[in-house]
């Protein structure tokens, strides 16, 4: 009863940091309709870098050191850069709704990533879940057709950041803390936004509604970092993972109710497949290493 119990305190934890997480997209998309997308970028950088800056401080942990150039690190941060500037440019530009379902391919584009360069063994079962989750992306992005939207091709780039990331992290040394990883990519972000800034009109300054529009999306995103934090730590994984595809949900209500976005079929259609092959991916991967018999080729 009490892992019950657990697992269910970590559900609905999953499922609030994505509804948070999504609620930081929509100030975030909000914010860059009356300042450059380089400048809230920045802004979400410094956010983000004076709260991990005083967490590391409160530890007493060296904020500077020659990790920074281990090549694990560098991959990390390059994909982190990678994807903080993918994900906001696709989202000022591109439909809220489309966005979220295009990065909910980031565990198939991980698992492709897995095999190609770290050698981990996938059968044909998971590379034909990549291959239905990728036909859903083209679904949504439609390139070549009418409606293709230059931004959403963005989104996918956003991911690939993603994704070198998370293989970066996987190969960084366990001696690095996760906090001193994600302040280095937080300086790295706003420097970045700052080299967005390059050729536009500059800094502006934030009436008082997008004040609160950057402070939403900064709060929020550490909120939403908090409770998926705490969900991994106080529910089984296996459980409580495929909640994270909430967020479609989420995204989808908030862009039609809110930003009076249009979704058609062909676009659900598309997010459809990806959750699919998401979760038949998650599955395989949980029968495996949790030592139940596979057949060949998972």
């Amino acid at each position: 009863m009490a892992l019950q119990s657990e697992n269910l305190r970590g559900i609905l934890l999953m499922v609030a940091s994505m509804a948070s997480f999504t609620f930081a997209d929509l100030f975030l998309k909000l914010s860059t309709e009356s300042l450059p997308t380089g400048e809230v970028m920045m802004a979400f950088g410094i956010g983000c870098a004076i709260g991990l800056f005083l967490k590391l401080f409160r530890r007493g942990e060296r904020v500077w050191n020659r990790t920074f150039f281990e090549p694990s690190l560098v991959l990390y941060n390059f994909g982190e850069v990678v994807a903080t500037v993918g994900i906001f440019v696709a989202l000022a530009y591109a439909p809220l709704s489309l966005v979220s379902m295009i990065m909910q391919t980031l565990p198939l584009v991980l698992t492709l990533f897995a095999f190609l360069f770290l050698k981990e063994s996938i059968g044909v079962h998971r590379i034909s879940a990549v291959a239905v989750g990728f036909v859903g992306v083209l679904m949504i992005i439609r390139p070549g057709m009418d409606d293709f939207n230059l931004y959403s091709l963005i989104a996918v780039f956003g991911v690939l950041g993603m994704s070198m990331r998370d293989i970066g992290s996987r190969l960084t040394r366990k001696s690095i803390s996760t906090i001193l990883l994600s302040f280095y990519s937080s300086l790295l972000v706003t420097l970045t936004g700052v080299g967005m800034l390059y050729g536009t009109e500059g800094l502006l300054w934030p009436n008082s509604q997008t004040w609160l529009y950057l402070f939403g999306m900064i709060v929020l995103g550490g909120v939403g970092l908090v409770l998926l934090t705490t969900a991994t730590r106080i529910g089984e994984l296996s459980v409580i993972s495929p909640f994270r595809y909430t967020r479609i949900f989420f995204a989808s209500a908030v862009g039609v109710m809110i930003l009076g976005e249009t979704i058609d079929f062909m676009t659900y259609f598309g997010g459809a497949l990806i959750v699919v092959a998401g979760i038949y991916v998650w599955i395989r991967e949980r029968r495996l290493h949790t030592g139940k018999p596979l057949p060949q080729n998972v």
